[in-house]
């Protein structure tokens, strides 16, 4: 069943990770010198078969694909001419071993304090603060539920904010967690969020992570017992239903079709070959009776 392995990236295959850091691009291509913390501003495929990876989103989104580093542990994923995130190649210890995962990137103020904060509340780091070229400095964690997370501070500065987004690029970041308020009072501490309530077209509470009039993120209550709480980042499409009936056909599994009472059916979730995850969806979905949803 694909919700018992689903985002089980697991300390082993962390650990596999060759303590040499391969080469990875900075998070926006042009030096802005601003930091949006509290903002999501990369995302990487953790995953065990690179080429299996490229294959699926190659076709499924037009993604095209820049080798930069020689054994392959890290492909910059290229869309429009501009990189948007990342393929990481871990080895798996034994074929039954599900280590794939997207893993997105949280702005921060200072990296070293944010760990500090991570393990005096209960969570997990997997990986401790260090720089890397062109990235600058960051760290591995888990919240105090299991949800991975890397905290960044760019060395080169977020990636200016976007009213306007183009099809097959990144949309929204959404946490699912089993308490939500916990988890909200966690990140609080990370990054300062405030809260909005709302419902998001789910038919329950829904929790933003709010800075200033800008909603960062999501919160959702996780329903589903055998689903470990995770980050799930959206791709923006322009017809969910016609991108998720290819999924399958490509070698994937689409989790969660199209359903006209979820958010009037703008939105799928789909587990890529190698077991990543993430949701795409149309935006904005209520524009002609609603003026669109909040973000």
């Amino acid at each position: 069943m694909i919700r018992s392995t689903i985002l089980a990236l697991t300390l082993a295959g962390v650990a596999a990770c060759s303590s040499k850091l391969p080469v990875v691009p900075p998070v926006t291509p042009t030096e802005t010198g601003t930091h949006h913390v509290g903002k999501f501003v990369w995302y990487d495929l953790v995953t065990h078969d690179v080429d299996a990876a490229e294959r699926f989103y190659g076709q499924l989104f037009g993604w095209q694909f820049h080798d930069d580093d020689q054994d392959r542990r890290y492909i910059t994923i290229v869309h429009n001419g501009r990189p948007i995130g990342g393929l990481a190649r871990v080895e798996r210890e034994a074929a039954t071993d599900n280590v794939a995962q997207w893993v997105s990137w949280l702005s921060v103020a200072d990296v070293d304090r944010a760990t500090q904060q991570v393990e005096e509340a209960g969570g997990a780091v997997l990986r401790d603060p260090r720089e890397a070229p062109n990235r600058g400095r960051f760290a591995l964690v888990s919240d105090p539920q299991g949800a991975l997370v890397a905290l960044l501070r760019s060395s080169t500065g977020d990636p200016p904010d976007l009213d306007d987004f183009a099809a097959h690029e990144w949309l929204w970041t959404e946490l699912w967690t089993r308490d939500v308020a916990a988890a909200f009072a966690f990140y609080q501490t990370l990054a300062d969020y405030e809260r909005e309530v709302t419902d998001a077209g789910l038919q329950r509470p829904y929790t933003l992570l709010m800075k200033g009039e800008r909603a960062r993120a999501g919160v959702a209550q996780l329903t589903w017992d055998d689903v470990r709480p995770h980050w799930i980042p959206y791709v923006k499409v322009d017809d969910p239903a016609a991108v998720a009936s290819r999924v399958e056909s490509l070698g994937g599994t689409l989790v969660f079709a199209p359903d006209p009472e979820v958010r009037k059916g703008s939105v799928a979730i789909i587990q890529d070959p190698t077991g990543g995850v993430l949701a795409i969806q149309k935006w904005p979905y209520e524009e002609e009776e609603e003026g669109g949803a909040d973000r």
